[in-house]
């Protein structure tokens, strides 16, 4: 049995190692906001520096609010 990653574009189901979606071509990997490391997709941590990323989400927009961003994720 072959570990897979649902692709988020298509739904196809992509071999984990890959990067990119067989089917579609869309990226498989996310960038965490914190350190820069690549993750899957589906990932609710960062493999590399541990942060939540939901909760990096949130600190980055609060920060860009802070600092008078007003089109923060449009």
């Amino acid at each position: 049995m072959s570990a897979n990653i649902r692709c988020g574009n298509c739904g196809y189901e992509s071999p984990l190692f890959g990067q990119f979606c067989s089917n579609c071509g869309k990226s498989l990997t996310m960038r965490c906001k914190v350190c820069g490391d690549d993750n899957l997709l589906e990932a609710k941590f960062c493999r590399t520096c541990g942060v939540e990323r939901a909760s990096a989400m949130v600190g980055l927009y609060v920060i860009a609010r802070w600092r008078g961003a007003s089109n923060f994720g449009e």
